[in-house]
């Protein structure tokens, strides 16, 4: 049984590794079919409101200048518009 199992991954993995590499409709059909868009753009919907809470509970309990919280949405904001320019 396990010389079987052994065969039958040899022969699996072989032929993964022999496999032509991936076209651009391939890739286009995989992500079609994954839904990838939808979960990105769902991601992107959340991703200010997450860093806000995130930065929040980084800065819970300390006293913020002014300045520094400046600092710290200029940082969130800027973090948030380069992640969204990837991954459009």
């Amino acid at each position: 049984m396990l010389k079987g199992i052994t065969l039958l991954a040899l022969f699996t993995f072989t032929s993964i590794v022999h496999s032509a590499p991936p076209s651009p409709e391939s890739i286009d059909v995989l992500l079609a079919e994954t839904k990838a868009e939808r979960n990105v753009d769902a991601m992107l919907a959340n991703l200010d409101p997450i860093m806000r809470q995130s930065m929040a509970a980084a800065t819970k309990g300390q006293q913020v200048s002014a300045e520094q919280q400046r600092a710290i949405d200029a940082i969130r904001a800027t973090f948030v518009k380069v992640l969204r320019e990837e991954m459009a």
